[in-house]
């Protein structure tokens, strides 16, 4: 087992369901303004990593509270959704209108903003030392043990933290698809085609596309590097991506766009689930999809798709 798949694998099982009613105690009303701040400089953090710092590599600590940072989590959710929904746009328009090669990496792009808020809302991400430059994987959301004394915020649920190494994109994804599996997510929320699909590719091959296009001067997937090619139909990325199918598929020249389009969808999904608790997530997510909305022309409304 890879050091990275150790990582990923600390994550443990949650409902997403129990998740969402929790949030509603760290949503703020207000709608949330872009983060002057990284998570890694909550004046709370310093303590904890402390405290981490004397264990062994990938040694768990557990915290009753951490201050701040549950709101610090949805802040960096919501601060990389709108990236991920930027993004994809501008991506969606290149590909609509023939510059369809380098639209792969942008919707890629997309997509890592977007799997970066899928991690927040289910509740990890990886932090950063800025002091001694050492990286740690914070968990939001660990079930208490039964019979455990609660946490000042009366939660069933405490805090996790331990040093891991500098994570590539790779290391990233393998985070994503570890809370895939063990995330309990109605199918109402996510078609099982989403979480399916994820469940049969290899992280470290996720990124394959994106890397050819930034580094291997021999691939440029699409005769647009001269002159523009046909345009990208919308409507049949989207229905692909409806079925499960296209992204999964590294070896298709559309995997780039497919992989952007599934995971901001599966992003705007929870908030969606999240605003019918949160008047505010739920004004964020309309704002959100209807900047997608501009792009994908009549009848492909992007939410109904994905």
């Amino acid at each position: 087992m890879s050091a990275r798949d150790q990582n990923a694998r600390k994550i443990e099982q949650r409902d997403w369901e129990q998740i969402a009613g929790e949030w509603q105690n760290f949503v703020p009303e207000d709608p949330v303004s872009d983060p002057e701040h990284e998570i890694e400089e909550l004046t709370s953090l310093p303590e904890i990593y402390t405290a981490v710092d004397s264990l062994q590599m990938g040694q768990r600590s557990y915290f009753e509270e951490i201050a701040g940072l549950r709101r610090a989590f949805y802040v960096d959710a919501i601060a990389q959704l709108r990236r991920a929904v930027h993004v994809l746009r501008v991506g969606l328009e290149s590909s609509s209108t023939g510059y369809r090669s380098w639209s792969r990496a942008t919707c890629y792009q997309a997509g890592f903003f977007g799997m970066r808020a899928v991690c927040d809302f289910l509740g990890c991400t990886v932090a950063r030392n800025r002091h001694t430059n050492r990286y740690y994987q914070l968990d939001i959301w660990v079930q208490r043990d039964q019979g455990s004394s609660k946490a000042i915020t009366d939660s069933e649920y405490r805090f996790s933290c331990y040093k891991r190494s500098p994570p590539q994109h790779m290391d990233w994804w393998s985070v994503l698809i570890r809370l895939v599996h063990c995330t309990r997510v109605s199918e109402g929320v996510w078609p099982y085609a989403a979480k399916d699909a994820f469940k049969q590719v290899d992280p470290e091959r996720i990124p394959t596309q994106r890397n050819a296009l930034h580094y291997k001067s021999s691939y440029w997937p699409f005769a647009d590097l001269q002159a523009v090619d046909c345009n990208d139909s919308m409507a049949q990325l989207l229905a692909s991506v409806r079925k499960g199918q296209g992204w999964a598929d590294l070896a298709n020249p559309d995997v780039g766009v497919h992989l952007g389009l599934q995971v901001v969808g599966m992003a705007l999904a929870l908030l969606r689930d999240l605003g019918l608790r949160v008047s505010s997530a739920a004004d964020e997510h309309d704002l959100l999809l209807g900047r997608l909305d501009e792009v994908m022309g009549a009848g492909d409304a992007f939410m109904e798709e994905v």
